[in-house]
């Protein structure tokens, strides 16, 4: 029915149009599943604080703080592991930023500077130093 050629013809047009498809539809479908789980998670966080209402139960700030998603301002970063501070977000883009800027330079054939591509992320991260060092001096005083 179909000849090698028009089957080679149509299978080669099909695989950039699956790549283009799995290419944004990954991402996508990963980006689903998060905000599917975040939503489930707070239904349920939200279900089991009705239920403790409903029975005149107190409410545990343990759970509170859950449905808050956690941000309670009087726990230090140590207190909360899980949460990245403002001050290791900016340690890590100026290290990011510092060995990309080193790699781009060293490189044999490198384009006109393109070191200063690490720039972008050592200066993320000198910005997050400062939002830590102002929100301390702020909670200090």
């Amino acid at each position: 029915m179909y000849s090698n050629d028009s089957i080679s013809i149509i299978s080669s047009q099909i695989v950039p149009i699956v790549a283009i498809i799995m290419s944004i539809g990954t991402p996508v479908a990963i980006v689903m599943a998060i905000l599917h789980y975040k939503a489930k998670r707070n239904q349920m966080l939200h279900e089991t604080i009705q239920q403790l209402a409903q029975k005149g139960l107190p409410i545990p700030r343990e759970l509170l703080n859950g449905v808050a998603n956690n941000s309670d301002s009087n726990k230090s970063d140590f207190d909360n592991p899980g949460k990245k501070s403002a001050l290791s977000k900016g340690i890590i883009l100026i290290a990011i930023g510092i060995g990309m800027s080193i790699m781009f330079y060293v490189l044999p054939d490198r384009i006109n500077n393109a070191w200063g591509v690490g720039m972008i992320p050592l200066l993320m991260g000198i910005g997050y130093l400062l939002i830590w060092k102002l929100e301390n001096r702020d909670q200090n005083n």
